[in-house]
């Protein structure tokens, strides 16, 4: 049967996680993970940080370098990798998704934001482009939406122009009197600044691999439980089928006979637990 003692203690605890891969352990605790730190996930986070400082500090040194080296007449958002980029700018370019999924325009004069950037309508919403549209359509910024020498949508000009679906969308964004100025903040924080924390949740949360081992239940009843932590680990390898029983262990390539020593069925992690005889004396 089962060694639960050797399992719950000393290097137990550490060779019975690796009952599953890596990539299943880095899985939120809420999906069915263990919330181990994904390396990779960490690092795309922290290298967001460093390229919305390309956003929010135009004026310093590093921003001014890049920019004039790799999208002078664009902004980060819209730069492109170029031709054999040194390794700085392809690491900050490569998470430019990362900074696109949090990033959201505070509106203020609108003199900088274009109609066709993705990021200034709230609900994640994206006007469409016209298939032929002209030189002022293409350079049509959010300031030329409002009504004359005020800062309010001009929602005849909006209907006239777009379709009615977008228009709506755009009489939705809100815009408050008191940013004067078009500035980005991070929508994932309530007070708009970029933390690696925020960033990190949502690289996991929209992971394909997060995605592919995730096990939507209550995890959470077990991971709150008021109970030591080695036993929350202990339910949470019951669940995940993670206990080195018969069944288990053949599965891995282990020759051992199925059935319990103890009685004739094959042991499972609940027939180790609870069914086998033995088990029910023990937790009686």
């Amino acid at each position: 049967m089962l060694n639960a003692f050797w399992w719950g203690h000393g290097n137990g605890n550490r060779r019975g996680v690796h009952w599953l891969s890596w990539e299943r352990l880095t899985v939120p605790k809420y999906l069915g993970g263990m919330g181990f730190k994904s390396l990779k996930a960490f690092n795309m986070a922290m290298l967001g940080k460093q390229a919305w400082k390309l956003l929010t500090h135009p004026d310093s040194l590093i921003t001014r370098l890049l920019k004039a080296r790799y999208y002078p007449s664009s902004d980060y958002i819209a730069a492109k990798v170029g031709h054999n980029p040194r390794f700085v700018w392809r690491s900050l370019w490569s998470v430019k998704a990362v900074v696109e999924n949090g990033l959201q325009w505070n509106i203020g004069s609108g003199t900088n934001i274009s109609v066709w950037n993705p990021f200034w309508i709230w609900g994640n919403y994206s006007i469409p482009r016209f298939a032929d549209m002209n030189n002022a359509m293409a350079s049509l910024k959010v300031s030329d939406m409002f009504v004359p020498n005020m800062k309010q949508w001009h929602m005849e000009n909006i209907f006239i122009l777009f379709d009615n679906n977008s228009a709506q969308q755009i009489s939705r964004t809100p815009l408050y009197s008191s940013v004067q100025q078009d500035t980005p903040m991070w929508k994932l924080e309530k007070n708009g600044i970029y933390s690696v924390r925020s960033s990190y949740r949502s690289i996991m949360d929209n992971s394909l691999t997060v995605q592919q081992h995730k096990l939507d239940d209550n995890w959470k009843k077990i991971w709150s439980s008021n109970v030591p932590p080695r036993i929350k680990k202990f339910i949470w390898r019951v669940t995940r089928g993670c206990l080195p029983t018969r069944l288990r262990l053949h599965t891995r390539g282990v020759v051992c006979p199925l059935q319990c020593p103890f009685c004739s069925e094959d042991e499972d992690s609940t027939h180790a637990l609870f069914t086998c005889p033995k088990s029910a004396q023990c937790w009686q």
